[in-house]
């Protein structure tokens, strides 16, 4: 079990192919927080009759964390390497769907961070010093490149890694280093990204 392609479509984050999988579904909650993540591979694939070709738009984990505040307007932050994202800036867009470039006063977010919304005031508020510092922390946790996405109340982490994960050997025995670490690791890149937000406690968590 994963996440539903429609799910990924709706966000409007992502390019999408005709080739999706997804599995390895995980449900949790922490300090109030809920979350899912799941292992996401997106492809397309083109065919002429006499040759073919696949390209990898996105191997790697998804994962979603509710929040309590109800985002008005999308809002999109992409780190430098990751491609093949959907970011809704062409005049082609329509209007009430269309996101636009923004920088932040932070120079070095902006080095790493490509943003963009569709409503600058609430861009600002929800970008904080503090929350760069929490996302610039979290890129340095996991392996791979990311894209964090705000859309109906739930905050997407994209981390491409092109590998799939949860996979352990049919044919060697479970190891700590090469089996169970990984994912104590993956576990902790997410509790240590709700800490470092203090979701539970102020903007997103709703409470004091």
């Amino acid at each position: 079990e994963g996440f539903s392609k429609d799910m990924i479509r709706e966000t409007g984050f992502m390019q999408l192919g005709n080739r999706y999988h997804s599995e390895d579904l995980i449900t949790g909650a922490y300090n109030g927080i809920r979350f899912q993540r799941s292992d996401v591979l997106i492809q397309d694939h083109r065919s002429n009759g006499k040759s073919s070709y696949t390209v990898t738009y996105f191997q790697g984990r998804w994962i979603t964390m509710s929040s309590n505040k109800h985002f008005n307007f999308d809002l999109q932050l992409i780190q430098a390497g990751f491609g093949y994202t959907q970011k809704k800036s062409s005049i082609f867009t329509r209007a009430t769907d269309r996101r636009h470039k923004v920088e932040f006063e932070n120079e070095e977010f902006n080095n790493r961070f490509t943003c963009y919304c569709q409503n600058d005031q609430e861009a600002f508020y929800l970008i904080t010093p503090h929350i760069m510092e929490a996302l610039m922390n979290y890129t340095a946790l996991v392996n791979g490149k990311v894209m964090i996405g705000f859309h109906n109340n739930l905050i997407h982490l994209a981390v491409e890694t092109g590998t799939d994960t949860l996979e352990p050997s049919l044919w060697s025995p479970l190891t700590y280093e090469k089996d169970i670490l990984p994912v104590k690791n993956e576990v902790t890149a997410i509790t240590s990204f709700i800490n470092q937000l203090h979701m539970e406690r102020n903007i997103f968590g709703g409470t004091n």
